[in-house]
This record gives C-alpha cells, sequence and structure tokens, in this order.
C-alpha cells in the first residue's frame, strides 16, 4: 500500500513538473509577413499571426526573423483583454535565417546539373573503354594468317565505322559536358549572391502574454530592420510642345533582410528613421586671447585638418548609395509618348500626406525578394502645365535647345533623384533632380531643336582698331541671325555678352546691342524673342574697347 501510495505522489509531482515547464516553455508561433512600410533607410515590417492561447501565461516565441531587427523598434498588438507581460529580443546564433526558395529551387538545379556531369562523364570513360577493345580487336585479326581479302575490307569497314562513331559520341557529350558547366558556373554565382545574408544570424522575439481564458487570437508584432531602402527616381515626358508635361514618379525598391515579403502591402515612406529627432542645440561660444605664435599654429592646424578629402570614385559612390544593382522595371510600367495611358502602379497607389513625410500606399500586394536586384515600382502619376521656350547661347554653341519650364510641382512631394527625359517619345537625356534647390518654376532641357537655325557671324566692315594719343581703341561687332523653320510659333530666350572692365585704365562702351536687356556688373545680354514660321530676326551686338596703347588686353 506504501508502494502505490509513493508511485502515485512521484506521478503527481512529475504531472506538476510537466504542466509548470508546458507553461513556461515558449510556444513557437506561425506568423507572416502582412505589411512593409519602407524607409529611405531602414523598414518597419509588420507580421501577422494567430495563436491558441491557454487561460492564464502564455510564452509565444516568433524565430528565425530577418537580422538587423532594432530592438528598441519591437511593438506587439494583441486584443485588449490580453495582458502583454514582457517583449523580449534575442539574437539566434545557432540557427540562420530560413532558405528562400529560390534559393532552394537553384540548389536543386546545381545538384541535377552535377549528376548529369557525372553520368556524362562515366560514359565517356565507357566509350574510351569500348575504343580501347575495338583497338585491340583490330589487332588481333591482322594477325590472323589466310584472311580473305573481302573478310579483311569488311574488318576494316567495321573498325573504322564503329571508332568513327564512338569519336562523335565523345565530343558531343563532351560538348554538352562544356554547356552544363556554365550552366553550373552561373548557378553557382547565383546562389553565393543569394546566399551572402544567410550565413548572418536570425532573430527571436519572445512576446509574454496572459489571457483570460482559453482563445485563438489575433497578434501582430511589428519591428524596424536596416537592410532595406527605396530610392526616388523620375520618368517626365513631353508629347510635343503644345500638350502638358507628365513626371511619372518611380521607386527602387531593395532588401537584404534574408527573407522573402511576399504579398505583402507595401508602403514607401518619405521618412528616415536613421537621421534621428533630437534637435541641435547651440553652446555657448566663447572668446579668448593668445599669442600670435600661438594662433598661427592654431590656425595651421585647423586648416589642414579641414583640407577637402580626396575625391571618391565613382564606383564606390555607386556602391555606397545602395544595395543592388540595376532596376527591374515592371513589364506595364512603361509608356512610349506622353498621350499613351499606360495602365501602372501609380493608378493603384494612394499618397497619404502627414504633418512630416508623405507615404506612398500601393494597393495591389507586392513581392520583394531578399537579396535582390531593386524592384521599380510606379507610384505616382501627374500631368502639370509647362512653358515651352527655347534657349541659346551662340557665342557658346550655336544650338537651339528647347526647354520645360514646369508650375505647381511643389504638391508632388518629390525627393532628389535621377530623372529620364524623353520628348516626342525618344529618351533625350538623363538629370539629377533636387527640388531644394529648385525654384517655384522647375526648368529641364528637353534636348537640341535643329529647327532653329542659328548664326554668329564678326562683322569685319565694322571692326576696326585706331590709336589716340597714348590710347588704343578697338571696336568689335557680331551680328547674330536667328530663323525659325518650324511650322509654329517659337519663344527663344538668346543670350551673349559684352566685356566688363576690371582696371580704371580699361573703359567699355557700348555701342548697339539691338535692344537687349543688359546687365552691366556681369555683362550679360539677354533677348526674349518671339518667332513666326519661317521668320528670321537679326540681332547686332557692337563695342568699343579704350586701354592704353603699352598695354595689351587679352581676348580683345
Amino acid at each position: 500500500m506504501k508502494t502505490i501510495k509513493k508511485f502515485l505522489i512521484m506521478a503527481l509531482a512529475a504531472f506538476n513538473v510537466q504542466a509548470i515547464q508546458a507553461q513556461t516553455d515558449p510556444t513557437p508561433v506561425n506568423s507572416q509577413i502582412t505589411e512593409v512600410t519602407v524607409f529611405l533607410r531602414g523598414a518597419q515590417v509588420s507580421r501577422f499571426s494567430q495563436p491558441a492561447l491557454v487561460k492564464g501565461e502564455n510564452v509565444l516565441l516568433f524565430k528565425g526573423l530577418a537580422s538587423g531587427i532594432d530592438p528598441n523598434s519591437i511593438q506587439v498588438k494583441a486584443p485588449q483583454d490580453v495582458l502583454i507581460n514582457s517583449v523580449i529580443h534575442e539574437v539566434n546564433y545557432m540557427s540562420g535565417l530560413q532558405q528562400p526558395k529560390r534559393i532552394a529551387i537553384l540548389a536543386d538545379s546545381a545538384v541535377i546539373l552535377r549528376d548529369q556531369v557525372t553520368l556524362n562523364s562515366q560514359e565517356i570513360q565507357s566509350l574510351e573503354q569500348e575504343k580501347a577493345l575495338v583497338l585491340a580487336n583490330q589487332r588481333l585479326a591482322g594477325e590472323q594468317n589466310g584472311v580473305e581479302v573481302l573478310e579483311l575490307e569488311k574488318a576494316a569497314n567495321f573498325f573504322r565505322n564503329r571508332l568513327r562513331d564512338i569519336s562523335d559520341r565523345t565530343m558531343a557529350i563532351q560538348k554538352k559536358n562544356a554547356d552544363l558547366a556554365k550552366r553550373q558556373t552561373r548557378i553557382n554565382q547565383q546562389l553565393a549572391e543569394l546566399q551572402a545574408n544567410l550565413n548572418r544570424p536570425s532573430n527571436d522575439i519572445v512576446v509574454k502574454v496572459s489571457s483570460p481564458s482559453a482563445q485563438r487570437i489575433d497578434l501582430e508584432v511589428r519591428y524596424l530592420v536596416q537592410e532595406a531602402t527605396w530610392t526616388p527616381g523620375y520618368d517626365i515626358r513631353a508629347k510635343d510642345t503644345q500638350n502638358p508635361i507628365r513626371i511619372d514618379y518611380r521607386a527602387d525598391v531593395v532588401q537584404v533582410t534574408g527573407e522573402d515579403w511576399e504579398n505583402v502591402k507595401l508602403k514607401l515612406s518619405t521618412g528616415n528613421p536613421s537621421q534621428g529627432a533630437t534637435p541641435p542645440i547651440v553652446s555657448q561660444w566663447n572668446l579668448y586671447a593668445q599669442s600670435v605664435y600661438a594662433e598661427r599654429r592654431t590656425r595651421g592646424y585647423a586648416e589642414a585638418m579641414a583640407a577637402p578629402a580626396p575625391a571618391m570614385a565613382k564606383d564606390a559612390e555607386e556602391v555606397s548609395e545602395g544595395f543592388g544593382g540595376e532596376a527591374e522595371p515592371l513589364e506595364d510600367a512603361v509608356s512610349f509618348d506622353g498621350d499613351t495611358r499606360t495602365t501602372t502602379l501609380a493608378n493603384y497607389t494612394q499618397v497619404e500626406a502627414g504633418a512630416t513625410t508623405a507615404e506612398f500606399v500601393i494597393q495591389i500586394p507586392q513581392t520583394v525578394k531578399t537579396g535582390e536586384k531593386p524592384q521599380q515600382v510606379a507610384i505616382q502619376s501627374s500631368e502639370l502645365p509647362a512653358d515651352y521656350r527655347h534657349f541659346a547661347v551662340p557665342k557658346l554653341d550655336l544650338s537651339a535647345f528647347l526647354t520645360a519650364r514646369i508650375t505647381g510641382w511643389e504638391s508632388l512631394n518629390l525627393l532628389p533623384g535621377q530623372a529620364r527625359i524623353f520628348f516626342e517619345g525618344t529618351y533625350v537625356t538623363e538629370a539629377y533632380l533636387d527640388p531644394a534647390l529648385t525654384e517655384d518654376t522647375l526648368s529641364l532641357s528637353l534636348g537640341r531643336d535643329p529647327k532653329l537655325v542659328i548664326t554668329r557671324e564678326l562683322l569685319k566692315d565694322f571692326s576696326k582698331a585706331r590709336t589716340i594719343g597714348l590710347n588704343r581703341e578697338k571696336t568689335i561687332a557680331w551680328e547674330i541671325k536667328v530663323k525659325n523653320t518650324k511650322a509654329t510659333a517659337a519663344k527663344l530666350s538668346l543670350e551673349d555678352q559684352v566685356p566688363v572692365s576690371m582696371d580704371k585704365d580699361i573703359t567699355v562702351k557700348v555701342e548697339d546691342i539691338s535692344g537687349a536687356k543688359h546687365d552691366l556688373e556681369t555683362g550679360k545680354l539677354n533677348w526674349e524673342l518671339a518667332l513666326a514660321p519661317g521668320e528670321t530676326k537679326t540681332l547686332r551686338i557692337v563695342f568699343t574697347v579704350k586701354h592704353p596703347k603699352n598695354k595689351v588686353v587679352p581676348g580683345i
């Protein structure tokens, strides 16, 4: 009887230990990434799960998450009747990141190719053995006496044909192996690139909650990762000079967090959490006197420390600016002229402007692979009024450049980025767009217009030099002709210049500038011309420079 009671006590104690351990051991939770907000640097990831809770305390484990999680950014959202006791962040060095599907597929392909190469190599060995056997039999047949000529000829033909077949088969297999080896190299290179981020430790999040009853709840975990970014860019398209200009706002999104974002709600924010939010504080500015020698020594050291660093190479700049290579555009994200209304993600993007940032919310779920090249996403498309006019500086270039002066761009939440410019369906150039340096009117060059013909010639009959006493005078005259060969009217802003004296012994007298606006400080001349179709206008610049005859004035 005592033995039975002792056994029952031990069994009850073991049951209690198991029950306590079941309450304290973490319960792995299956979760999926449902929403990602990508900042200019970093991204906020939202994971959704539906764990089953028991009454009382529950310890939930979110395992194998992306590396580089900021512990201070972790947030947990649960129903109101569930108490969140604690949230613990752990770095798991024993378990790496989960291998994405694409890596598994590539790894399987590499194994299949390796096995195929091995089988082909074994077949080549078999053919070599057969070739040796044929050659041995050929020698044996030649050593036999009394063989008839006809039989000998048949044997020779057989050996020749068989050796040719073996040689052809061997060459075909070797060529196939060479092709397989090239495919193996490409796959291994791609695997090395994709697996580079998988060797880092993963992150675990342990959430302790208390539930009033056994229930299944909706639980959301949010955290910030650093290895993600989006870079703004623009496609600026003008159909012709009679229509508004269109600005397609796009983003190059890339992330190397070690886990794929599959079919997530994607947001692009103009914010940058890595910059910090603490405003600067002005410290007291104290002045004190020191000896002249000490002042010179201190100043020399400061100047040496402030010397500009060597210029960074272009390749190094490009590597530091992002995580991947060239962007891969979406199939439906490009239209070929300003009039085509091609459907892009911009048609399914909502702009939400906050107090300090703006968010572009893409309504269609997106997939962004880890370690991939940047994925190009169209986020906004707008048409803005533009004033088209030509600009020319014939002293430097006889070409007339068509420009577009755009207004109303302030409402687009633009960020600094590269802009590809298209005119009449043709790519023109690439320019860097920086809204911070742009005034109320955004001016863009749409390229050279050969239909505005400009000439600039020195008028020798008007240009002359003479000596008067101790001074020398030289008159210079230029003639500029502008012809509009277009079928439509054109507006041209034309610039030239007259010299400006920087010496009291040198004087410049402007004789004729054909009504140009003259800036006396810089010598710049400006004409605003309206040219009718086929119209030609002639402008003259005549000025006289007077200087002592014993001095030489360069450029005159």
